[in-house]
C-alpha cells in the first residue's frame, strides 16, 4: 500500500472475527479489522493474525508493506517587493524528486495564471500567495511567498539605525522598489569620504569599516539602479548612526 508522507489510509484485514496486528506504530487499533494509519514517516511491514469465531488462529501471519512517499518540498522564492502595478514574475520548484505535476497558487488575486508553476502577479496592495505543489498520488507540499507593493520604482532606505549588535536593526539596506537591476549603494562620511560601497542591496552595512566601528553622526548616501522599463534611478539621502 502506498502513502503520501504524513498522511492517512487504512488497512482491510478479513478472514476472522478478532484481529491482532503488529507493530502498533501509527495504527489506531491494533485490534481492529481496518485500522486507520495516520502521519506515517517511513515505510514499514505489518503483520496480521486472526481467530474465528470458534477460537482458531491462523496458522501463518499476513503481511502487508506501507510505502509511504518522500515529502514533497516545494520552494516559491523569497519575500520580495514590487511598484504598483509592476509585473512580478513568481516560481515555484520542488525541491528533491517526488513527482510533482501541479502548482496552483491561492489566492488567485493579481496573477495572471493561478495554476502555472510561473505565473507573473500585477498588484496594487500586499498579497501573501501560497502554493501547492501535487504529485500524481495527490501528495502534496506548499510554501509561502509574501509580495509587499510600494509607490515606485523607488529606492527606500532608513532613517536610522543602530549598529549596536543587538540583532536589531543593526543593519543598514537598500531596499530597491520595481528596479529590475541594482548598481551601487554607497556610504560617505560628513567629509566625503566613502566608508560603504556594495551593488548587492541586500547585504547592507553593519556600520563598520575594516571592523572598526564608525562614529555616531549623520552619513550620506547614494543608490542607483535601472527599473522595468530600463529607465535610471537615482535616489541620494542622509541617515543618522545611533549607538
Amino acid at each position: 500500500k502506498v502513502i503520501c508522507f504524513g498522511g492517512n489510509t487504512s488497512f482491510d484485514g478479513s478472514g476472522g472475527t478478532q484481529y491482532f496486528w503488529r507493530p502498533a506504530i501509527y495504527l489506531d487499533d491494533v485490534n481492529a479489522a481496518s485500522p486507520n494509519i495516520t502521519d506515517p514517516l517511513d515505510d514499514r511491514v505489518y503483520y496480521l493474525k486472526v481467530k474465528d469465531a470458534n477460537g482458531c488462529q491462523s496458522l501463518f501471519e499476513d503481511t502487508v508493506k506501507l510505502d509511504v512517499t518522500p515529502p514533497v518540498r516545494i520552494f516559491a522564492g523569497y519575500d520580495t517587493v514590487a511598484a504598483i502595478q509592476q509585473p512580478v514574475q513568481l516560481h515555484a520548484y520542488e525541491i528533491g524528486n517526488s513527482g510533482v505535476t501541479r502548482f496552483p497558487w491561492e489566492p488567485a488575486y493579481g496573477l495572471n495564471d493561478a495554476s502555472s508553476a510561473h505565473p507573473v502577479a500585477v498588484l496594487d496592495k500586499e498579497v501573501i500567495y501560497y502554493v501547492t505543489g501535487y504529485t500524481a498520488a495527490n501528495c502534496k507540499g506548499t510554501a509561502v511567498v509574501k509580495v509587499k507593493v510600494y509607490k515606485g520604482p523607488d529606492i527606500y532606505v532608513p532613517k536610522a539605525f543602530t549598529p549596536d549588535g543587538n540583532g536589531l536593526n543593526d543593519l543598514l539596506k537598500a531596499i530597491p522598489v520595481g528596479l529590475k537591476e541594482t548598481h551601487y549603494f554607497k556610504i560617505y562620511n560628513r567629509w566625503g569620504q566613502e566608508v560603504f560601497s556594495t551593488c548587492e542591496f541586500h547585504k547592507g552595512w553593519n556600520g563598520r569599516i575594516k571592523n572598526s566601528q564608525v562614529v555616531p553622526g549623520t552619513y550620506v548616501w547614494i543608490a542607483a539602479g535601472t527599473d522595468y522599463t530600463g529607465k535610471p534611478v537615482i535616489r541620494k539621502g542622509t541617515v543618522i548612526i545611533l549607538l
